[in-house]
């Protein structure tokens, strides 16, 4: 069924087949996937964070938020 789908150019994903293979909760899944489908389709929230730091430390800051996420998901 799920191959069906995407041949005919359907989208399909199981959040809680995800989550279980990869042992992380079903809502902090949904959650990130949100968060990181804005900061890749351009809502530029993620963005705007880093270039209107005050400080390079707080740009530092901001852009290690992004790392953390990644190596967490990376792990697992």
């Amino acid at each position: 069924m799920k191959t069906k789908q995407v041949l005919k150019g359907r989208r399909y994903r199981d959040w809680s087949e995800i989550a279980n293979a990869a042992h992380i909760g079903y809502g902090f899944i949904k959650r990130i996937y949100k968060y990181y489908s804005g900061f890749a389709h351009s809502d530029a929230l993620a963005a705007s964070q880093i270039f209107s730091a005050q400080t390079k430390d707080d740009q530092v800051s901001h852009a290690e938020i992004h790392l953390i996420t990644i190596m967490f998901a990376l792990s697992k």
